[in-house]
């Protein structure tokens, strides 16, 4: 996953860090502070992110594991 995870852009990187591995999900609007990104760009980054960590993870042999890894992760998505 640690692999994967470096192998994306810095932004989906940063993204996907602050949603899943934060103790504290962060808003929209936090995220976009950080990455000095428009809220409203937030939302599509967050569709595209997941599916290259997908597509790295296919490659590398470990998609089943970011399967569960998404499961465990939906409780924590929130529509802002």
């Amino acid at each position: 996953m640690r692999t994967a995870l470096a192998k994306l852009d810095e932004r989906c990187r940063q993204l996907l860090t602050l949603l899943f591995y934060s103790s504290e999900t962060a808003t929209y609007e936090e995220i976009s502070a950080r990455l000095g990104a428009l809220v409203g760009s937030i939302g599509p980054t967050r569709a595209r992110c997941p599916k290259k960590l997908e597509r790295l993870l296919k490659d590398s042999g470990f998609f089943m594991y970011f399967v569960g890894l998404l499961a465990l992760c939906l409780n924590r998505w929130t529509i802002v």
